[in-house]
Parts: structure tokens; sequence; C-alpha cells
């Protein structure tokens, strides 16, 4: 998967086809060339799911599949390093928007 997104906060969360979340500060993301590529999670099976880029002093929000909006307080518990496989995201975690 490819995803282009507007940087706006200081972490990013990205969420495995497996419901896999790992977040790791956007300071460890590198500025790559052009046509270039960085691996955000590692997957043994699947792909990238969906991406987001957060505020840290907020946490991330998604909205689940009622329509809700949810947050995720502790968030932190999901901390990692870029490009490792990350756990099982909290319930009812699908994909961001």
């Amino acid at each position: 998967m490819l995803a282009a997104i507007r940087v706006n906060g200081d972490h990013v969360a990205a969420i495995g086809d497996n419901i896999k979340a790992l977040i790791f500060p956007l300071a460890e993301l590198p500025e790559m060339g052009r046509g270039k590529g960085v691996k955000l999670q590692n997957y043994k099976q699947g792909g990238l799911a969906d991406v987001a880029v957060f505020d840290g002093a907020h946490g991330p929000e998604w909205v689940d599949g009622g329509g809700r909006r949810r947050n995720w307080p502790d968030w932190k518990d999901w901390l990692g390093k870029r490009a490792g496989a990350g756990r099982q995201g909290p319930r009812g975690l699908r994909k961001f928007r």
C-alpha cells in the first residue's frame, strides 16, 4: 500500500491488515529521495492497512464501525521502533480515519 498523508503531529501510528498497531516518533521517519520508500511496520502476512500522524499530547483517534469517534488513551503501550512488528491493537480498532 502506498500512502500520502498530511503531516500534522509528532507521532506515527501504523496499522496492519492483521490489526497489529505500531506507534513511533515522527523523528524516526527518514526523509527519502524521490522514488525511494521506507518501511513503517514489519509484517509476516498482509500489509499496511492504514497510517496516521497525530499529536502525542492528544493521542490518536479513529471512527469505529458504528460511526462513533473513539480515542486511544493508553496509546503509549504501543510505542516501539520504526519497522517493528507492533502488537494487537485495542478493542474496536480497525482503521484510522
